[in-house]
């Protein structure tokens, strides 16, 4: 997980940077077994104002969303091991 903040839609030189020295095409990612990515955004930070607490607020619903199904993915129906949150 990286949270970086994004500049004229994109990443910020340095992060950027750092990606592009670990990442190798068609390598990277299928050998550390990671199969499947997923994004999330929140979005009108420079304003400050409603829609920021708005785009906030969808951010966490998708988040937990994502994560009651990567959940269900791991434990099958009925594991009472199952992670929860608040």
């Amino acid at each position: 997980m990286a949270g970086v903040p994004m500049y004229n839609v994109g990443v910020p030189a340095g992060f950027k940077a750092y990606i592009d020295n670990i990442v190798r095409v068609g390598r990277t990612f299928g050998y550390l077994g990671i199969e499947d990515l997923h994004g999330v955004a929140a979005e009108y930070d420079e304003f400050a104002d409603e829609r920021l607490q708005a785009s906030l607020a969808q951010a966490e619903r998708r988040i937990e969303a994502l994560v009651d199904n990567l959940a269900a993915e791991l434990d099958p129906p009925g594991d009472v091991t199952a992670p929860t949150h608040d």
